[in-house]
């Protein structure tokens, strides 16, 4: 026996799932992502088809509040927010400008957005991108800081929802930059900016960055050549990037 088909949406009905569609897309975009791609889209939608989110696009574009930016043939067109967008989606920040984004740059932040989507579908929260940790001054530049910035801030989720750095490491750095490195983070331990690191890593290098950082002994803090002790090194992990965020009971571990 054939399954009924089901009930169509009114009118209505339509236009409202149409306004929550682009609402969650300048939501994402406004919350210092600034632009994505549509395959990110397609998550931020529950996973919808590509044509699907390619009209949650057009329809905001042709309103102006997205703007494509299409780099070269070998990256996927950017879709970013303009202020008009911002404004629609009630945030004050720096709209997307095309052609400012260098191209070696997108794969990492678009990676980095399917992984933020992964993390808030398990439960994590608070997500706050680099762009959003970085201190505005006159002028529109960043401030630089001696603390280290991380590629973004996540709270894992409850009962813990603890404060966890995500790191997401390309390349593979020299021991040296790695003493600077986790010298930083050891001081934002210190002072209470988040409590551990995850470094995301691609292309199945995780365990070569892991057998990396287990070598060093001694890391750089406040100019100083000190020990590198466990009670911090257990707090600054390694993950494949197809496997982040982790497994529950790794989280109540770690």
């Amino acid at each position: 026996m054939p399954r009924p088909l089901p009930p169509r949406m009114s009118a209505s009905a339509i236009a409202d799932r149409a306004k929550e569609k682009r609402r969650a897309i300048l939501a994402f975009l406004a919350s210092g992502e600034r632009c994505t791609s549509v395959k990110v889209v397609q998550m931020i939608l529950g996973n919808c088809d590509r044509q699907a989110a390619s009209r949650s696009l057009h329809a905001l574009k042709r309103d102006g509040f997205v703007v494509p930016d299409k780099i070269n043939l070998l990256l996927p067109t950017l879709w970013g927010i303009t202020a008009e967008g911002l404004a629609l989606a009630g945030v004050e920040g720096q709209p997307f400008r095309a052609g400012r984004l260098k191209p070696s740059h997108i794969p990492h932040r678009l990676d980095l957005q399917c992984s933020r989507l992964r993390a808030e579908a398990q439960g994590w929260s608070s997500w706050v991108p680099t762009s959003r940790l970085m201190a505005p001054v006159k002028g529109g530049a960043t401030k630089k800081r001696k603390e280290k910035i991380p590629d973004s801030l996540v709270k894992s989720p409850p009962p813990r929802g603890i404060v966890v750095a995500v790191e997401m490491e390309i390349t593979i750095k020299s021991k040296s930059r790695y003493q600077d490195i986790l010298g930083r983070h050891v001081q934002m331990f210190e002072e209470g900016k988040y409590e551990l690191v995850h470094y995301l890593v691609p292309n199945g290098l995780h365990q070569v960055l892991a057998l990396k950082l287990a070598d060093i002994k001694n890391i750089r803090v406040r100019g100083a050549l000190v020990p590198f002790e466990d009670k911090y090194r257990r707090r600054i992990t390694c993950h494949a990037l197809s496997d982040w965020p982790p497994p529950a009971k790794q989280k109540e571990t770690e």
